[in-house]
């Protein structure tokens, strides 16, 4: 048994091979021990089979010394095999002729190419995660490094509060992120404390079936305890002291003063691990405290300080492992993250109206793992992870925004909202290893995960102003009348099962068979809900509302992959196959009539007070005064969504192949190549206003992109379509979800990727990916900041989201990372990123009509405008003072070292504003870091 968590989903690691004679001949009884440091027992050991096979399975990740003994032969050793998250390594010896006291000594046999994975992954080790330049964010940091993989852009930690989503070969969505086997996959949950991981796998594509999704699978390992006591300390800072400035002449020609520099940080870790009884009892014990603050481009507090993007967090970590007998084992793991944070203010959005949240995440499991001879292994694990966060009132003015200049003002749209969301993670499976059957060995894998996901995220009564005002290039236009106070209530349960065969044939041949079925029940409970406060009581009456119930949908899916050891020798594998996916359903929002929505309706200031007062607005949701229902903070659909029974769950097809080589002890490099695509796309139908109800055209210029009609840069006439006054109001809003074939997508992907691990003082990772996207109905997001889209759910099922939408663009993305250690133990890091700027369209809001009064839309084709590309560079100087076990680092890093100043969100709308940056890359700045380990 072992000493991390090796039965964690996709994390188990194994040794096979083969023994023979000198002459070639197969040696069966030949006895196997595997020795380590991870290990909780003192060895594993087996036999090899009839024709000279053996295996050693599970084993945590780690090193390793191999022996290899039977009587009348030499006893061989393989010192230093090296196993990594989920790799499985194959080793195989020849016996001398001679005694068992004379022993052949071999080090640094250790394969570096999985023969036996049929998937593209990337491993993060110890050293890549000690060694690396990076801010040490948790999963963000990890995402950073990874090829092919694009998110928020980090800079020294000015991201440390968000939720890191992931595109991989175009896509966005479908993650699935396990630490220490909990499912991590719902908002705030992969704020993980850097300095537990042992190591980390993260697989982009060829996902076999034991994993529910097609997107980013991240597999975390926390460290564990050991017989041996070992732990840490570290310290590091940074402040305004050690940084430059990237406000350049260009940018304070238009009026930009301050950047989204650093203003204070500081970051303060230790950890303990150990045995409290040795081979029986382990503990680890983390804790962390990290504050981060940058300020804001251009944004201002009253008194003209710095308005602050602010995030502090605490970080608590345990784990206990229980040998309790040669076969079985209990682990118990928990770790919290208690956090604040002040965000959501830019040049545009005022400082009043930020965001301020208390948020609290903490995940608990408890596993039981067990062996039965050398063929069976058991795992059962319960987990348990929520968000729960409350967001203040900070302003006592009304709040207010406009749909030209972006300006808001006032109180927080969000503020008042208390987010709960509770998942338990039930998982169990048995693996059979059965060799020398119908033309192979076998291991079959059995298993299942059950999710129940909880959802109760409202909106506390508001202590004034139950409305948001909307302007006009400051003319009073609209309210958005809350439904507050509110509480929405969502269950989702959702059970897979799956079953895997890796059948090996004749030692080269790796065959990857699967099918996976999924069960996805989601939900909205029975309840009933008080008026809303004036003045919503009107437009949101005291109500009750029946269960609903959302599609259930009852799925299979294959996964078929392959390997082939085109050399034998398992340096040079060819890899391949095609996986279908289902789309996760895990929000049942748009159902709950009682759930979070905002009324919009017409609003005339007629006594110029900047209040919304009684006599300004016909509340009568069917009146002349009603625009629509809203959610999303007035983004999307509010909750009048109805079920549809003839809606198909919407699926993803991979098809994959990769060549992978081994060109020296610790190096390898892959190529891959990648085709997606995705079926069943949604789209929203309003039942009652069908696509071809929008048959009254508005036609506008195109002002060009100053904004501004008779000007030398207007464009051409730009025509949507409203629906007839006959089917305006609140009575004609209903809305289902469809599936569109029109709006079926496609992807082309080839990655290049190459590896060095740590030898001979130094070690490499580079790779290079670019994706050739296909999207009817185009994409939304960035992959630098919030809001990568979901690709299930495009949006309105009419001719106006048509307009300019089709995205034919590429993505493309290049990493690399590298350290050298130096004599004296002076270590020098590198960590440079280069991606492309996203692609997008100039968009005009055009007004004009009776039924939809105002719109934005695209002017052109996506791709006609694309952010600049991003070149981040980040340095890493370390110098080392060892003594005995115990070791003592300085380390300075540069993050940003090229100072530069790319602005990674702009001003898309035409205007004056036009292509003005709102939130540029922070200027290079520098961290001290001290840290202790033993």
């Amino acid at each position: 048994m072992t000493g991390s968590s090796a039965f964690a989903q996709g994390a188990a690691a194994s040794i096979i091979g083969q023994v023979k004679d000198s002459s070639g001949a197969v040696l069966p009884g030949v006895t196997v021990t595997a020795t380590g440091p991870a290990l909780q027992v003192p060895q594993v050991t087996t036999v090899t089979n009839e024709v000279g096979e053996y295996r050693l399975a599970p084993l945590p990740i780690g090193l390793y010394n191999v022996a290899f003994e039977l009587s009348g032969f030499e006893t061989a050793r393989r010192s230093q095999v090296r196993l990594t998250v989920g790799f499985t390594a194959r080793v195989d010896v020849a016996l001398g002729v001679g005694t068992l006291a004379e022993t052949v000594n071999v080090s640094g046999a250790a394969p570096i190419v999985d023969v036996a994975s049929t998937s593209g992954s990337t491993l993060i080790t110890k050293e890549i995660l000690e060694l690396t330049a990076t801010t040490r964010t948790g999963a963000m940091s990890l995402l950073t490094v990874t090829p092919g993989v694009r998110s928020f852009l980090d800079v020294g930690g000015n991201q440390i509060a968000e939720n890191p989503s992931a595109r991989v070969f175009g896509q966005a969505d479908e993650v699935w992120y396990t630490l220490d086997g909990v499912a991590m996959v719902e908002d705030g949950r992969t704020f993980w404390d850097y300095q537990t991981l042992e190591e980390v796998k993260v697989q982009t594509l060829g996902t076999d079936a034991e994993f529910p999704t097609r997107g980013v699978q991240m597999t975390g390992i926390v460290k564990s305890g050991g017989n041996e006591f070992h732990g840490s300390g570290m310290y590091s800072a940074a402040s305004p002291k050690f940084q430059s400035s990237n406000i350049d002449a260009d940018l304070e020609a238009i009026g930009i003063t301050i950047g989204n520099s650093l203003a204070k940080q500081y970051d303060l870790s230790a950890d303990l691990g150990g045995r409290i009884v040795r081979n029986k009892l382990w503990f680890y014990g983390a804790g962390r405290r990290r504050t981060q603050e940058n300020n804001i481009l251009n944004n201002f507090k009253p008194d003209g300080s710095p308005g602050r993007y602010i995030a502090s967090g605490n970080y608590f970590t345990s784990k206990v492992s229980w040998q309790m007998t040669q076969s079985n084992r209990l682990i118990f793991f928990n770790s919290t993250d208690n956090s604040l944070e002040d965000k959501g203010g830019d040049e545009l959005v005022s400082w009043e109206s930020r965001e301020t949240k208390d948020i609290n995440h903490p995940t608990t499991k408890l596993e039981w793992e067990g062996v039965r001879g050398s063929s069976l292994i058991y795992n059962a694990q319960i987990g348990h992870n929520k968000h729960d966060s409350l967001v203040p009132f900070v302003s006592p003015n009304v709040g207010t925004s406009d749909l030209e200049t972006e300006i808001v003002t006032g109180e927080n749209v969000v503020s008042g909202e208390h987010s709960f969301r509770g998942t338990w993670h039930t998982r169990g499976s048995v693996t059979a290893y059965k060799p020398n059957w119908f033309n192979g060995n076998h291991e079959f894998k059995t298993g299942f995960d059950y999710m129940e996901h909880k959802t109760m995220s409202g909106f506390t009564r508001r202590p004034r102003y139950n409305y948001h005002l909307i302007y006009n290039d400051g003319v009073p236009d609209q309210v958005a009348f809350f439904n507050f106070p509110v509480e929405p209530h969502q269950s989702a349960k959702i059970f897979w099962y799956y079953l895997r065969d890796r059948w090996t044939i004749a030692r080269r041949l790796t065959l990857n068979l699967g099918l996976r079925y999924s069960h996805d029940n989601l939900f909205v409970p029975e309840r009933c809900r008080e008026a809303a406060d004036f003045p919503s009581d009107i437009t949101f009456p005291a109500q009750c509302q029946e269960k609903v119930q959302v599609n259930i949908f009852n799925t299979i899916v294959p996964r078929l992959h392959a390997a082939f050891d085109l050399s034998g020798d398992g340096r040079t594998v060819l890899k391949g196959g095609w996986g279908r996916y289902d789309h996760v359903q895990r929000g049942a929002g748009g159902y709950d009539r009682l759930g979070t929505t905002y009324g919009i309706y017409e609003w005339r200031d007629l006594n110029r007070n900047g209040l919304w007062d009684a006599n300004e607005t016909n509340r009568d949701p069917n009146g002349p005064d009603f625009v629509e229902f809203t959610g999303n903070e007035f983004g999307g659909v509010g909750a009048r969504l109805v079920v549809n029974p003839d809606l198909e769950p919407v699926k993803y097809d991979e098809f994959s192949v990769t060549l992978e080589q081994q060109l020296a002890a610790t190096m390898s490099v892959r190529v891959s190549g990648v085709y997606s695509t995705a079926f069943n796309i949604q789209r929203r139908l309003n039942i009652f206003r069908p696509y071809e109800s929008y048959s009254i055209p508005v036609t506008n210029r195109d002002p060009g992109p100053d904004g501004r009609l008779g000007t030398s840069d207007d464009g051409d006439l730009i025509t949507y379509h409203e629906f007839p006054r006959s089917l305006a109001g609140a009575q004609f809003e209903e809305f289902m979800w469809i599936n569109d074939p029109n709006a079926n997508q496609s992807y082309k992907s080839l990655e290049l990727a190459f590896t060095k691990r740590l030898s001979d003082r130094w070690q490499l990772n580079g790779s290079y990916s670019a994706t050739k996207k296909n999207l009817p109905m185009g994409a939304r997001g960035s992959a630098v900041n919030a809001g990568i889209m979901d690709l299930a759910a495009i949006g309105d099922y009419n001719p106006n989201t048509e307009i300019f939408t089709y995205d034919r663009t590429w993505d493309w993305d290049s990493k690399l990372v590298g350290a050298y250690i130096f004599p004296a133990d002076v270590m020098v890091s590198a960590n440079f990123h280069h991606t492309s700027g996203d692609a997008y369209a100039r968009e005009v809001q055009f007004r004009g009509g009776a039924t939809i009064p105002s719109i934005v839309l695209k002017v052109e084709e996506i791709g006609s405008q694309r952010k600049p590309n991003i070149n981040l560079l980040t340095l890493k100087l370390e110098k080392s003072f060892p003594w005995r076990t115990q070791r003592v680092r300085v380390s300075l890093t540069a993050y940003n070292a090229l100072n530069a100043n790319t602005a990674t969100r702009l001003q898309q709308r035409s205007g004056g504003s036009f292509l003005r940056p709102r939130e540029i890359m922070p200027p290079r700045v520098a961290e001290v870091n001290v840290s202790y380990t033993f």
